[in-house]
């Protein structure tokens, strides 16, 4: 006849780290087992071992034949634990917990990548803060509803985590520092609404990407709370992409600079200085609204034909 085996309890003391934890109990696991596998009436039903960091091994302390040894007791603030169908809300128990279960770091990080497309490093980076990931899912969801383009998610969530991590993240460290000293994205000033609707308007062409950063930084430090479409207005941030305008902007600058148009003509090595000269003082006069890459084309058009007529 088989002897039921007993299931001795083991307390392992002096663990300071996680890595001393895992370490222990992967220890443990196997030297337990092998204890287990002997028949062997002395097997200790209760021990104390101590961790000995250097031979990566537990050492036993003393032996524990009582369970009063222990000094068990009901915790008298924490009531029974009763899992039953009105509990979980009729699911099973692993239905429940996958339901509860907030969603782990190395998972996040994968389902960024595929869904969103994120490069390692950028998931890495919102997945270290864990509140973070929901607040990303929220200011894509807001972005793609806002924005009057279709876009594909993709788009949106790289625009959104680029925001958020090379700017917003930025404040947080700067500003948003909480009791503790860590700062995480709920101590941000700026909600994933605010965020989302700021990518809105990135996407629709509304304000370039410098804007957007400087909008989220005003919505930080100044205009908490506010909507982000009314404070881009009230603060002047109006992209201007049309040709036309560009043109009438560029051609104002040149005919405030003869002489400089008299250098660019010649040619040579101060043609791109020049060149720089009027490009600065044609986003100035824009009062840095003009969208970057469609002034510079036009501008270089524009100087050519003036060079030419």
């Amino acid at each position: 006849e088989t002897k039921p085996k007993r299931s001795p309890r083991v307390e392992v003391k002096n663990l300071n780290s996680i890595r001393q934890v895992r370490e222990s109990i992967e220890f443990e696991a196997l030297r337990q087992a092998k204890e287990w596998s002997m028949d062997d009436d002395d097997l200790q039903s209760a021990e104390t071992r101590t961790w000995d960091p250097t031979k990566k091994s537990t050492i036993l302390i003393r032996i524990k034949n009582e369970e009063q040894d222990y000094r068990f007791m009901p915790e008298p603030d924490i009531p029974p634990l009763i899992l039953n169908d009105q509990v979980l809300n009729g699911l099973s128990l692993e239905s429940f917990l996958e339901t509860r279960t907030p969603e782990l770091p190395l998972e996040a990080v994968r389902r960024l990548q595929e869904r969103y497309g994120l490069s390692e490093y950028q998931a890495q980076v919102i997945a270290g803060d864990p509140p973070a990931i929901a607040f990303v899912d929220r200011a894509v969801k807001v972005a793609s509803r806002e924005a009057l383009k279709d876009m594909l998610e993709e788009d949106v969530a790289i625009a959104v985590s680029n925001l958020l991590a090379n700017h917003l993240f930025s404040l947080l460290k700067e500003h948003g520092e909480n009791e503790e000293g860590e700062a995480t994205i709920q101590e941000s000033q700026v909600s994933a609404e605010q965020l989302g609707q700021v990518v809105a308007l990135q996407l629709d062409g509304k304000i370039s990407k410098q804007m957007a950063k400087k909008l989220i930084s005003i919505l930080y430090l100044k205009e908490v709370g506010g909507i982000p479409s009314q404070v881009a207005a009230d603060c002047g941030m109006e992209l201007i992409s049309d040709p036309e305008k560009l043109r009438a902007i560029c051609n104002q600058v040149i005919d405030k600079h003869p002489d400089e148009l008299e250098v660019y003509k010649k040619g040579g090595k101060f043609k791109n200085q020049i060149t720089k000269l009027f490009s600065g003082k044609a986003m100035e006069l824009s009062k840095r609204n003009a969208e970057p890459e469609s002034l510079r084309d036009i501008l270089a058009a524009t100087l050519e034909e003036r060079s030419n007529s």
